[in-house]
This record gives C-alpha cells, structure tokens and sequence, in this order.
C-alpha cells in the first residue's frame, strides 16, 4: 500500500508548490530585512539548531512516509491532504504576516535595535512569536499531507523543539533590553500556542 503522494502526480504537484510558495516567502523574508540598529547578535546556537530542526523534521518525515505501510492517518484521502495544505499555506501567511506587522524590528538575528520598543498588533495580540508559530505550522500541516502518523511526529517536533530553544534565549534578550515594557507584554501573551504555551 501506497500513499496519496507516491500514487497522484497531482498531489506531488501540489506538495512541491507548497515548498515553493514556502521558500520564496523564505526568500522574502531575507531579502527585505533594513540592516540592524543594534548591538550585538545574540543567536549563533539558535540558527543552527532551527536549521538542523527544521532540516531533520521534513527529512526523517519524508523517509519515514515513504515506506509501503503506516501507521496511515487517513489512508489516501484527498480531504486529509487539502487540510494539510490549508494548513502549511496559513503556517506561510502568518510568518508573513508577523514580518510585515514587526517592520523593521524584525530580524533574522536576535537584536535588542536602537529604539525598540514591544508591538502589540496584528498577530502580536495574541502571540509573542508568531513568526516561529507559523513555520511549525507549515510542518504540521506538511505532516498531514504525508498521512503517516510517524511523519506527523517528525515533521512536528524537531521543529518545535528548535524554536523553544530559540524562544528560551530571545525572551531573555528581550527581557533585558526592554525591561518592564517585555514583562508586562509577556504577562498578557503567549509564546506560541493560545491558552496552551
């Protein structure tokens, strides 16, 4: 027994828009960021163990979906494979959305910028690292579409784990370059997931 994706061209189409679609907002992402305005970089450890997360998380899902057998999710559904997809392509709208909403105070580096202050609209309402939900977003949902349960585990936490560990540091980045303004904030927030973390 096969899955969806080693049994329609169609759906491997698809998945590879959706990597498509993830990448160029990656690309984006890197080359619309204004240089900081700040002191030093604090998250060497973190890139790498987002890039090894990430890299390990849809590598061993990947092989892992690829085996003739399950443990299947839902075994060949096209609606289990469109969730997947709504899924990824929100997890790549909320990256994009936290990008835009933060402006120039997003970084790809961990940096406290010359007058940074704490911004609390847009996805910010609700969560202090959307731009990490939605990535582990697109994973879950990448996990999914490959309808294996292992897959899901993989794609899932690898990923997650990885950006803890960044979350870990950068709060007390920020916690020390903005003080009482970051405590207050995180006092009516989430890191990553509404009523749960």
């Amino acid at each position: 027994m096969a899955s969806l994706l080693h049994t329609s061209d169609t759906a491997r189409r698809l998945l590879l828009g959706l990597y498509a679609c993830w990448l160029a907002s990656e690309v984006w992402i890197r080359f619309s960021r204004p240089a900081h305005t700040g002191g030093p970089r604090h998250d060497r450890d973190t890139r790498v163990a987002i890039a090894l997360g990430i890299a390990g998380g849809l590598s061993l899902g990947g092989r892992v979906s690829s085996g003739d057998s399950g443990p299947w999710i839902v075994y060949r559904s096209w609606l289990l494979f469109w969730l997947g997809m709504v899924v990824g392509l929100a997890g790549i709208s909320l990256r994009v959305w936290a990008v835009r909403t933060l402006g120039r105070f997003f970084q790809l580096s961990l940096v406290v910028q010359e007058r940074h202050h704490v911004v609390r609209s847009g996805p910010y309402r609700v969560l202090r690292h959307p731009s990490y939900a939605g990535p582990i977003l697109t994973c879950i949902g990448l996990g999914i579409i490959h309808d294996n349960w292992l897959s899901l585990v993989f794609f899932t936490a690898l990923p997650t784990a990885a950006f803890a560990y960044r979350i870990s540091v950068e709060e007390r980045m920020l916690v020390s370059g903005l003080g009482e303004e970051y405590e207050e904030y995180r006092r009516g927030t989430w890191r990553l997931v509404p009523f749960v973390w």
